[in-house]
């Protein structure tokens, strides 16, 4: 990912960013050229970085949403009883794609350890969001997106 915001992110938490192919990354690390890498617990099974990166930790410094659009035409076009089939068919679908991700994670998981001996660490997630902080801040700066920061952070409690 060669975003700035993802950038700035790792460089706040201390680390050195490097922009590479996942090909890249397996023998990076293999190497020892890389110390870590960022990814989701598939890649521990299948680009099998298990078998050059036994740690994972869980510090969510980032989550990736998943989106789903639809034009405000196609949705006006519908009878008020059709957009709350839509409505409802979108709730159920958010809540079987989360239980399918989590049931597929942790099917993952159980095979990045007993594969690679994968060990899996939580941790206090709250020293990672104080050291991120300042990209909050600078949203200030920009009227748009510190209202869509503020929507979520109200959505989220």
């Amino acid at each position: 990912m060669q975003s700035e915001t993802a950038i700035q992110t790792l460089k706040l938490l201390g680390a050195s960013p490097i922009a590479m192919s996942q090909a890249e990354v397996y023998t990076s690390l293999q190497q020892g050229i890389l110390d870590g890498a960022e990814n989701n617990e598939f890649a521990l099974t299948i680009a099998r970085h298990g078998e050059v990166a036994r740690y994972y930790t869980y510090d969510m410094h980032t989550r990736i949403p998943d989106i789903l659009l639809m034009s405000t035409l196609t949705l006006e076009k519908l009878t008020p009883e059709q957009q709350r089939i839509v409505e409802a068919a979108i709730k159920a679908s958010i809540e079987f794609e989360k239980a399918a991700w989590d049931k597929e994670i942790e099917k993952t998981r159980l095979a990045a350890v007993k594969d690679f001996n994968v060990e899996f660490y939580e941790i206090d997630k709250k020293p990672f969001q104080e050291a991120v902080q300042p990209i909050y801040d600078g949203l200030k700066n920009k009227p748009r997106l510190y209202g869509l920061y503020q929507r979520i952070q109200t959505a989220k409690n």
